[in-house]
């Protein structure tokens, strides 16, 4: 399933501020939501990619979040934001 996700990464990232119109890979839904951890100088660190509709998705490690995307600093408290999905191999 991994795969089908890395298929429509390339989407995620050219829309992150209006991800409604791309479909989950898993239940074909548009409640795609995502968020880049990392360094706040660097903004070098992961991305976490879910569906809101039935909590799958995956991570990338090593990505640098562009300017317009959801950010958090490591060491920030993510519970609130991330739900807990099932990840995708």
């Amino acid at each position: 399933m991994r795969e089908n996700w890395m298929k429509i990464l390339p989407k995620i990232i050219e829309n992150l501020c209006d991800l409604q119109f791309i479909e989950c890979p898993y239940c074909g839904e548009h409640e795609i939501d995502h968020l880049y951890v990392g360094d706040e100088k660097t903004r070098i660190g992961y991305m976490q990619v879910w569906c809101n509709k039935c909590l799958r998705g995956f991570y990338i490690s090593r990505a640098v979040a562009p300017n317009n995307a959801r950010f958090v600093s490591f060491g920030e408290d993510i519970g609130k934001i991330v739900p807990k999905y099932k990840f995708d191999d």
